[in-house]
């Protein structure tokens, strides 16, 4: 037994004691033996901990160990990590082998490792590949020693299941691969630069870019090339390694000395404890250049659209913002704000028609382009009519991102279509009164017919008669008398129809004069009067004294009141009563408008029903049938007589009733007339006979009978007479004769008479020859444009043919254009220039006056010098710069004291300087002083 045993230096052993009994000589006795065992317990106890820190460290290790024979490695013992990752339990492994298990993934690996213990006695950190129960293979970092267990040699094995570390290190690798061939797949040069400025790394397209190769590339720094960084970029670079990168546009040298442009993105970072810049450098070159062209096509772009006279947009579709307009859409402030689409102005409003469809969100379903109306208020708020036009604009997946829309303001089109809708039963109305004028048309050719052929057989009959019969002479005189007098009325119908044409075709020449009534009215008394005593009929006359005057065309107004006169002559009984008036009636002040001078024609002939008032007036129409009760004439007289009277902003109207006579009226406004000085001393022309006498005159002519007419008349005048018949022989006999004056006609077969005349006054030896148009093309505007002195309309009156004549040869009449934004001075100053045998026409201001010199081409102007738009000095300086009207005499006038003023327009060009100083005297004897000088020259 053990015992515990204190020795005399005072420590503990343990003693083993045993005890032998014995007997001698029938005593007993007892024989104890001590062995003291302390070392040996101390021993065992020390290897009992080490055994328990074994099987501690045995069983608590992250590493798999286990113990197996080295004999037929059987499994002896293992943790419980062997156990967790094999996935075999203690039962399952104790006292089985490595093979039973099938641990080993390949035979040749026990193989293996059988070998190099043999040769190493040990195994340290070898990998092999061992199968676990699931079947998966799993990687093994693997040592192994020999050691004893109970005297039998064995192997104590451990392992690290590395199977993780190994994939997440291929899968490294695999990345670290993928990620070069990235680098080296890329299309933008990568360049890694150490803190020194070295190439650390570059890929294949860098070196390509800066025409380096891969290896000279590996060899470069910061310095060797130009453009990509300064050394002093770097260390800033580096310096901010920690921040956000960098991003800019430069330019590159390649080593073959060419530039290109280049985007680089920077960055920083610190790579194993060492300072790295990363730089991705893309060419855009090509990008640059496109961009350029863009910005060029973008320029084009803005140009058409600031030339489209339409509002255009560009709308974006997710917030209804406008992205782009031009200026026709005055859209100010409004573009990136949401606003109202389809707008012609600025428009915070939103559409006025709630049914209206919105053209984003039809195309946003559709994706196809609309168009669509709208009613929209504008920037002052009208309504107005737009018709939009929308395009929708998709991105690569179809998808609608923006619309392209333009507006047309349709307004006006909107009210004509509404006119036209409301129209409609008046165009119907207008249809069945088309109908009806056919049938006035049947019946006018009729009527013109029987008007015609009425003299024209009255004429021929009697000429036929004279030229057979040998009649005494007051038989003769008779039957001419009848001529003439049928040719009078054949003249009228004619010169009714051409009055008719002229003025719905706005050829019709209006010599507008200011004038009283009352005289015209007069003259038109006298004009009937032999009419009025054939048929015994009594006239009263009633005028007001000094009625204000009217402007207009004394010889137009006087054919209105002959016509109205002659209709009542003719409906008139005989011995009957016409009673003529001549009224004022005043306007009312709150209009604005002008009083009135109102003409009446009373008879008490056989009057008009009601239903037939209107139809007077109208062309080609009238009252009776044509065929029984139709009374003389065309239907013209009062329809041209409306014509002229609505000219002037007048009317024309009857009041009348069958049998109770009828009163024809006109009205037309008077006008203020400027205070006019009594006129001049009446000139007294030259005796004819004094003019006349041995003057030489060209008729033109391709009608012989014209020819004939007017050397006989001419020549009983006491003129010579030549003839040409064309316009070729007219030249020739001009330039050999040298005539004193020459009557042209316009139509002739071989060169025009507007020809003939260019062709004189544009030479030197002819010019001079005054030329008088006899012609049935009435064109006074062309004719006085080329040069005619004088034009009259075929048929004409023989006396006032040889009163032009003689005019004409005693000097041709002076043009002189008047220039004065005073319009009342314009008048006064054209009145008495006109009693002074002076031809006037007028302008208001400067632009108005240099079109007027270019049409006209004035003899003289009165030009005052301060009027809108362009004063005289600017006008007078833009004609004296023209070789064509340089020669126009121009006398200057002003109503304010200018210092210097006559100094300055005799300079510039003016023949004289006259003040507006209310006595006009000195400026008339100013231009007969300038004209009667350019007549002496």
């Amino acid at each position: 037994m053990e015992l515990p045993v204190k020795i005399p230096s005072g420590e503990m052993h343990t003693v083993l004691l045993s005890a032998v009994k014995f007997d001698i000589g029938g005593e007993s006795y007892a024989l104890t033996i001590g062995n003291d065992i302390t070392d040996r317990k101390r021993a065992e106890e020390a290897q009992k901990q080490s055994e328990e820190k074994f099987s501690k460290a045995f069983l608590a290790s992250p590493a798999m160990i286990s113990i197996t024979t080295l004999k037929d490695g059987k499994i002896i013992e293992a943790n419980d990590n062997f156990h967790l990752v094999t996935g075999y339990n203690r039962e399952e492994v104790i006292g089985r082998s490595t093979n039973d298990l099938g641990l080993w993934a390949r035979a040749e690996d026990r193989t293996r490792m059988l070998q190099m213990l043999k040769e190493n006695g040990a195994i340290h950190g070898e990998e092999f590949e061992f199968r676990v129960k699931s079947g998966e293979t799993r990687t093994w970092l693997f040592s192994a020693e020999k050691i004893s267990v109970n005297n039998e040699p064995c192997l104590i094995v451990m392992a690290l299941d590395i199977t993780d570390r190994k994939n997440a290190e291929k899968a490294l690798e695999n990345e670290a691969v993928r990620h070069r061939i990235l680098i080296e797949q890329s299309n933008d040069g990568i360049v890694i630069i150490d803190e020194d400025g070295a190439v650390h790394e570059a890929n294949l397209r860098f070196s390509e870019m800066i025409g380096f190769s891969p290896e000279e590339t590996f060899k470069l720094y910061v310095d060797d090339w130009e453009f990509l960084f300064t050394r002093e970029k770097l260390v800033e670079m580096l310096r901010t390694v920690d921040q956000s990168g960098d991003h800019f546009e430069t330019q590159h040298r390649r080593k073959d000395g060419s530039i290109y442009d280049v985007e680089i993105s920077t960055n920083g970072a610190m790579v194993a404890g060492q300072k790295l810049v990363f730089c991705v450098c893309r060419d855009i070159t090509d990008r640059k250049a496109a961009e350029a062209k863009i910005r060029e096509q973008n320029r084009l772009l803005n140009n058409i659209l600031e030339s489209i006279t339409h509002p255009f947009f560009v709308i974006n579709a997710h917030d209804y913002t406008i992205a782009m307009a031009n200026s026709a859409t005055d859209a100010g402030d409004l573009l990136k704000k949401p606003t109202c689409h389809a707008i012609t102005h600025k428009c915070d409003q939103p559409c006025s028609d709630k049914n209206n469809i919105c053209p984003m969100e039809e195309m946003k379903v559709t994706k196809k382009p609309v168009v669509v109306e709208h009613l929209h208020y504008d920037k002052d708020n009208n309504i107005k009519n737009v018709e939009v036009h929308g395009y929708p604009i998709l991105d690569r997946n179809g998808n609608f991102i923006q619309m392209i829309e333009y507006s047309l303001d349709i307004t006006r089109r909107k009210q004509i279509e509404k006119q036209l809708k409301q129209n409609m039963e008046e165009v119907q109305a207008a249809n069945e009164k088309l109908k009806e004028l056919d049938k006035m048309k049947d019946s006018f050719l009729s009527t013109v017919s029987h008007e015609l052929r009425t003299p024209l057989t009255s004429i021929k009959s009697f000429a036929e008669i004279l030229l057979t019969y040998d009649e005494d002479k007051a038989t003769q005189k008779e039957f001419l008398t009848i001529i003439n007098q049928e040719s009078d009325r054949l003249t009228k119908l004619i010169n009714d129809f051409l009055d008719l044409s002229k003025i719905e075709a706005g050829r019709m020449t209006w010599d507008d004069k200011e004038q009283s009534m009352i005289p015209i009215v007069q003259n038109a008394l006298t004009i009937t009067q032999s009419l009025v005593k054939e048929k015994g009929i009594l006239v009263e006359l009633s005028t007001p004294e000094n009625p204000p005057v009217i402007s207009c065309d004394k010889d137009r107004i006087m054919q209105v009141v002959t016509n109205l006169l002659s209709n009542s002559i003719k409906f008139t009984p005989k011995e009957g009563k016409i009673i003529v008036g001549v009224k004022v009636v005043k306007a009312d002040d709150a209009t604005g408008k002008p009083d009135m001078i109102v003409v009446s024609v009373a008879d008490n002939g056989i009057g008009i029903a009601p239903e037939n008032h209107a139809a007077v007036f109208e062309k080609f129409k009238q009252v009776g049938d044509t065929l029984t009760d139709k009374p003389k004439g065309t239907g013209l007289g009062l329809p041209i007589c409306k014509e002229i009277v609505e000219h002037y902003g007048g009317n024309i109207w009857v009041e009348s009733e069958l049998g109770k006579g009828s009163v024809f009226s006109f009205s037309l406004p008077t006008v203020l007339s400027a205070e006019v000085k009594p006129p001049l001393p009446e000139y007294k022309e030259k005796p004819a006979a004094e003019i006349q006498k041995g003057k030489l005159i060209l008729v033109v002519d391709d009608e012989p009978n014209i020819r004939q007419f007017l050397a006989h008349e001419l020549t009983q005048k006491g003129y010579r007479v030549i003839g040409a018949s064309n316009g070729k022989e007219a030249l020739t006999l001009t330039r050999e004769r040298r005539p004193d004056l020459i009557t042209l006609d316009i139509q002739m077969p071989d060169i025009n008479g507007f020809d003939v005349t260019s062709v004189l006054k544009n030479d030197e030896a002819t010019k001079g020859i005054p030329i008088l148009i006899l012609s049935v093309t009435d064109d006074k505007e062309k004719a006085y444009r080329l040069g005619a002195n004088d034009t009259m309309t075929k048929p004409f009156n023989n006396e006032e043919l040889v009163s032009r004549i003689n005019q004409l040869l005693i000097g041709t009449k002076k043009t002189i254009l008047i220039v004065d934004d005073d319009k009342s001075l314009v008048k006064s100053v054209k009145y008495h220039l006109d009693h002074k045998g002076y031809s006037t026409y007028v302008a208001y201001d400067g632009k108005e006056a240099l079109e007027m010199v270019a049409s006209h081409h004035p003899d003289l102007i009165i030009l005052d010098i301060i009027m809108p738009n362009m004063d005289g000095y600017e006008v007078i300086k833009s004609l004296k710069s023209n070789p064509e009207t340089a020669d126009i005499s121009i006398v200057m006038v002003t109503g304010v004291d200018i210092a210097g003023g006559r100094v300055k327009a005799l300079s510039v060009g003016a023949s004289d300087y006259v003040p507006k100083s209310g006595d006009f005297n000195r400026m008339y004897k100013a231009i007969e002083n300038i004209l009667a000088g350019k007549n002496a020259k």
